[in-house]
């Protein structure tokens, strides 16, 4: 005779073991399709967050990724970078940076980043940086407010002729921001006009980074460079 006897039903009810026995036979029948599917697909698994990367540890920062592909990547086109290599690819990074949704995801990641680093102020060279900084400073307050600046890339010829406008003071310790890095170039005309000041500098922040140098570049320079995402998180070739 065939007995079935249920051995363990766990509360979610996914998976039941049976026992059969007869004369010269006893094995077990695991149903878990449902299970392993749920295991797959489901937020709060710890072997889907483990497939899946950072995607689900970072829901904004995915969504970010994606403008950036949309609205900022182009992929046709013979372009001349900063650094003064050619590309078929370039980062208009700001229609990622002016964009409401953009500029809101890439302000609140860089908060996070940035808001237990003990600093002064931020900046970074204009043009890219101007947007990041500014919505930054906006950001951070009443929280823990941090006022910015630019760097000019050359002084301006009226008015007060500086080239660091904004909030830059001796003695601050401040971080530096780029759109994008290539080879560093940028980022250390800004760093230099820091330093110029009197102020310190040991961090560059990026938002994508071309590896191209410039992290090699940097730390020659004593700085260490973080970058939200490299080419590489968009299938880039050069």
């Amino acid at each position: 005779m065939l007995i079935t006897r249920p051995l363990l039903k766990p509360h979610n009810n996914f998976i039941t073991f049976y026992q059969r026995t007869s004369s010269d036979l006893s094995f077990w029948i695991i149903e878990g399709c449902t299970v392993i599917q749920n295991a797959l697909t489901s937020p709060h698994s710890k072997i889907s967050k483990e497939l899946t990367g950072m995607s689900l540890e970072n829901p904004e920062k995915n969504r970010l990724r994606d403008i950036i592909a949309k609205k900022s990547l182009l992929t046709s086109g013979d372009f001349t970078l900063a650094s003064g290599h050619k590309s078929n690819t370039f980062f208009d990074m700001k229609k990622t940076m002016l964009d409401p949704e953009g500029a809101t995801l890439l302000t609140n990641i860089l908060w996070q980043e940035i808001k237990n680093y003990e600093l002064d102020c931020i900046g970074g060279l204009e043009m890219g940086a101007v947007p990041i900084v500014s919505q930054l400073s906006l950001r951070s307050y009443p929280e823990k407010p941090i006022p910015s600046f630019f760097v000019r890339k050359k002084a301006k010829g009226h008015g007060t002729d500086q080239k660091v406008d904004g909030y830059l003071h001796k003695g601050n310790t401040a971080i530096v921001f780029e759109d994008v890095t290539t080879t560093g170039g940028s980022a250390l005309q800004a760093v230099e006009a820091v330093r110029k000041n009197g102020a310190f500098v040991g961090t560059v922040i990026t938002i994508v980074d071309r590896l191209a140098g410039a992290e090699q570049t940097l730390s020659t320079k004593g700085l260490t460079l973080i970058s939200l995402f490299t080419k590489n998180d968009f299938k880039l070739g050069t």
